[in-house]
């Protein structure tokens, strides 16, 4: 959160391996990071060109 505030970021990128009962459910990285830094996170799977959302 630290590095958030201190760059002012905007925007966070996650890139995970696909999970799709934790997707389903909004328990993943990229879903949990979204509720900690407070910013949009866009969720990009890795191997793949799928873009999640978060």
């Amino acid at each position: 959160m630290a590095k958030v505030r201190e760059t002012g970021a905007s925007q966070a990128v996650v890139i995970t391996r696909p999970h799709a009962v934790a997707d389903t459910f909004h328990t993943d990285w990229a879903n949990k990071a979204q509720d900690r830094l407070g910013v949009p996170v866009l969720h990009l799977y890795a191997g793949s060109g799928f873009i999640g959302d978060s």
